[in-house]
């Protein structure tokens, strides 16, 4: 199926080793293509341009590259710890997945290979007078790289790690998925009333999160069968052996049931790529650890509330869009809940800085903005949560003067 492959490509893809590997033979292979290239060149031209100088240079870009590189990878397992230590161990899956990072070690170590191969043609008398001049330009364009690459990575230094480069990254990643979603609310099917179901269940043979859904294989598959498929599960939703996935009208036999099966992507952890509430929950993890006694920061809860309030304000706007045309007709995939998203998101935080004026008045604040951009079940969702966090605070020992002020936010929400 070419949605799985995609997502196996894509998943490898993001993978540090693979694309350090990918650069690194990339420059091994400029080197050797300078033989190749050397017929083309005449070789009075070579003396004239200095083109003997390059062993020297690719012996110093060999010596000192080798060191970078494995400083490089020193600092960035320093930095997953810390970012890990100090906002939640989900975010370093996306700080393996950096590309800029990635890009930064793959040219070091691609650097290196390269110096090292070319030194290694010169030694055993690969390179003519002509050959050493293409390696010599070669390497001139390999050094403006290296010196781009490096002056962009002193600038990312000081910044990984940190918890507001954390809060920026999944921030990002948050919107991004929930901008596709946005595009596409129904992942290209039909929407879903949630009263309607088929006849028969094609239930999950493993557990773990639905990281992706083929739908285009559902459709053929539908099609095939001549019957609707109706999901019962989203990206993002815990499964286990049995559980129901979705469910027909016709009975499939053991080689639908299999194919149906496979066409959802099944992963030990959740994963960004199509389920945007992983985003909030993840956003939600750093407020609450920041909420903790141990590390009691509830400035960081509150940019935290900022940037889920930018998140939920993508699909706030849902209904104000008109639904794009299903791709898939004979699916049907049931709505993202908009409960589901403000209880990932602020359930949390308000249980945990219940006590704290600050952050349950910007709590209040947030929702409120929300609550004013939403449809009504935007709206009601807002209203449960201001009303839940509220409770909680009723509970602390905040001044009366606070809680008042708290509740004065509240009770917006409740005058519509």
């Amino acid at each position: 199926m070419l949605a799985r492959l995609r997502w196996t490509i894509k998943k490898w893809m993001r993978r540090l080793w693979v694309r350090v590997t990918f650069i690194a033979m990339l420059g091994a292979a400029s080197a050797l293509a300078a033989q190749l290239l050397a017929p083309f060149v005449p070789p009075d031209i070579a003396w004239k341009m200095g083109a003997e100088s390059v062993g020297q240079i690719l012996t110093i870009l060999a010596s000192s590259l080798l060191a970078i590189a494995t400083f490089s990878l020193s600092t960035l397992i320093s930095s997953y710890n810390a970012a890990a230590v100090s906002t939640t161990p989900r975010i370093t899956t996306l700080l393996r997945e950096d590309s800029s990072a990635q890009n930064a070690l793959g040219t070091f170590v691609g650097g290196f290979l390269f110096s090292l191969a070319g030194i290694i043609g010169m030694g055993a008398g690969l390179y003519n007078d002509s050959g050493k001049l293409v390696l010599f330009v070669v390497t001139l364009f390999v050094v403006g790289w290296l010196v781009g690459t490096f002056l962009k990575w002193i600038h990312m230094l000081p910044r990984l790690g940190r918890v507001e480069e954390s809060i920026s990254l999944i921030t990002a990643t948050a919107k991004a998925a929930m901008e596709k979603r946005y595009q596409n609310p129904f992942l290209g099917g039909q929407e879903a009333d949630g009263t309607v179901r088929g006849r028969y269940e094609v239930k999950a043979g493993r557990s773990g999160y639905i990281a992706a859904i083929d739908v285009a294989t559902l459709e053929a598959s539908a099609q095939e069968m001549e019957s609707p498929v109706y999901l019962a599960v989203l990206p993002g939703s815990w499964i286990y052996s049995g559980s129901s996935l979705l469910s027909v009208d016709v009975l499939p036999d053991e080689q639908k049931c299999s194919r149906l099966r496979e066409s959802f992507i099944v992963e030990s952890f959740r994963s960004h790529e199509q389920d945007p509430r992983y985003g909030l929950v993840v956003l939600a993890e750093i407020g609450m650890k920041a909420l903790s006694a141990g590390v009691n920061d509830p400035g960081t809860a509150i940019q935290v509330l900022a940037m889920q309030a930018q998140v939920l304000a993508i699909w706030a706007h849902r209904h104000l869009e008109e639904l794009p045309e299903p791709q898939y007709t004979h699916v049907f995939v049931p709505a993202l809940a908009a409960a589901d998203l403000f209880e990932d998101a602020f359930s949390g935080m308000a249980h945990y800085g219940a006590a704290d004026f600050s952050v349950m008045l910007r709590l209040q604040k947030v929702l409120l903005a929300l609550f004013e951009q939403g449809d009504a079940g935007f709206r009601e969702a807002a209203r449960e949560q201001s009303a839940l966090a509220v409770k909680r605070c009723a509970k602390t020992d905040l001044l009366e003067e606070e809680k008042s002020r708290i509740q004065a936010v509240a009770e917006k929400m409740q005058l519509f």
